[in-house]
């Protein structure tokens, strides 16, 4: 009765992967909250997992703001108007010169 206890509360390490993959993207339940705190306090390698998780995520938040403030150069902007519009304007003249 004990052990269908402690394995119900206290999953095993490749679900709360997937736990602390999806607390990252939105928010548990709070079973699935209680059920990670358990087994982050006694699981040493998901302890520093979750970490990592973390770290990562931040990281790659700084890394998407950082690149979305400066994209693409005004000058690689007006590059690709001027091709497109190059590109636009030859495939009209030669439909004109095919009727």
């Amino acid at each position: 009765m004990i052990n269908r206890l402690i394995h119900f509360l206290i999953l095993p390490c490749s679900k709360i992967s997937f736990l602390i993959e999806k607390k990252m993207a939105r928010q548990l339940s709070i079973t699935e909250k209680v059920r990670l705190h358990l087994h982050l306090q006694v699981c040493r390698l998901c302890s520093i997992y979750e970490k990592k998780v973390h770290f990562l995520d931040k990281s790659l938040e700084r890394q998407i703001e950082n690149k979305e403030s400066n994209i693409f150069e005004s000058s690689e902007i007006e590059s690709f108007k001027k091709k497109v519009q190059k590109k636009i304007t030859n495939v009209q003249n030669s439909n004109k010169g095919n009727t």
